[in-house]
Order: structure tokens, then C-alpha cells, then sequence
């Protein structure tokens, strides 16, 4: 089910994610493992968000947070810093979540899961940086992540309107075509996200 809500985060699947988190967030946690029940309650937390809807987030977040502290477990940590780090950006603490991603950066780095927590630090990082102003760190981003969305948004806030301009018309064009079939359509919803800011 968590897989679904990653893999399957594009708009057109908005209503089944939906009731499938509900469903989730209210069934029994007795015999899940904890990496499981992490994972679930990270794509919960997310799914919540993209719908807007805060108080349920917060709630399925602290249940998780707890769970990981709990554990202990230095991959599950990551988790847990880069969920606080995006909480204090929706609260606007971006100072505060600027730190918290430079931390789990050097973290990641010293316990030996660079990668696992590089995309994370990208996903939950970005905003903060743009948001003050600190749009050439944001675009370092880009020299280990592929996202032609989040880096146009970069590009754009930076003043590099031309190089974001077409690097919009690549992502979007496609759709708006005689062979766009939006059945099919799997772009995610933060894609959308980023594209629209």
C-alpha cells in the first residue's frame, strides 16, 4: 500500500490514494515491522499534505517520529530529521530547517547512507534555501539530482528565466499535445507543485 502512495502520486489517482490513507491511517499496527510501518506512515504523512489536509499530516508524522526515535536506527533518523525539517518549512522556521538539513547532510556522511538521505535532503531542502534566498546552494543540488521541475524553479528564482522557460516547455508541452493521454499521466503531484510555484 505505501508503494502505492509513492508510485502512484500522480492527480488522477488523487481519490483512491485518499481513501486508501484514511483506511490505513485507521487500521490496527499490531504485528507490522517497524521498517513497514515507517515507510507507511512517511507516504500517510505525505498523502495527507497533498490534500491539504495538516491535521491528519501531523498527526500520522508524530506517530512515525516517535516510532523511529524509539527505534533508533541511524536510516530511520534521516527520516525523522528530514520530516522535521519539512514541518518547519510549512511553518515558516526555515532557518531552523535549513539547519536541520545541514545536519542530517553531515550525518548521512559520517554513518554511510549519503545516498539514502541525498534525495530526501534534496526534496526537503529546496524550499527553504530558495525561500531565503540561497538559490546557488539550492542549484548545487542539481549536480547529483535529476528534477527538470524543481531545477527550473530554481533556475526561475535565480533570474535564469530563459534556461527555466525551457526547461518548462519540455516537461509540460507533452501535455498539452493531440497524443497526451491523460490516463495515463503519472506525474506526481509535487511535480505539479513545483511547475506551478
Amino acid at each position: 500500500a505505501s508503494m502505492l502512495m509513492l508510485y502512484a502520486s500522480g492527480f488522477r489517482h488523487d481519490e483512491e490514494l485518499l481513501s486508501l490513507a484514511d483506511r490505513l491511517e485507521g487500521s490496527s499496527r499490531d504485528g507490522v515491522s517497524t521498517g513497514v510501518l515507517v515507510w507507511t506512515l512517511i507516504m500517510l504523512t505525505d498523502t495527507f499534505l497533498d490534500h491539504a489536509r495538516r491535521l491528519d499530516a501531523d498527526k500520522v508524522w508524530w506517530e512515525a517520529r516517535n516510532l523511529i526515535q524509539r527505534n533508533g536506527q541511524a536510516h530511520y533518523q534521516a527520516f525523522s530529521m528530514a520530516g522535521d525539517a519539512l514541518f518547519d518549512t510549512l511553518d515558516g522556521f526555515l532557518e531552523r530547517a535549513v539547519q536541520t538539513i545541514n545536519r542530517l547532510t553531515e550525518q548521512s556522511k559520517e554513518q554511510g547512507f549519503a545516498e539514502l538521505a541525498e534525495i530526501q535532503i534534496f526534496m526537503i531542502g529546496l524550499r527553504p534555501l530558495i525561500y531565503l534566498g540561497l538559490v546557488d546552494k539550492a542549484l548545487g543540488y542539481f549536480a547529483t539530482v535529476v528534477s527538470p521541475a524543481a531545477k527550473a524553479l530554481c533556475l526561475a528564482h535565480h533570474g535564469e528565466l530563459a534556461e527555466a522557460t525551457t526547461l518548462l516547455e519540455q516537461w509540460i508541452a507533452p501535455r498539452f499535445t493531440s497524443q497526451y493521454n491523460e490516463s495515463k499521466d503519472e506525474t506526481p503531484v509535487y511535480g505539479d507543485a513545483l511547475l506551478l510555484e
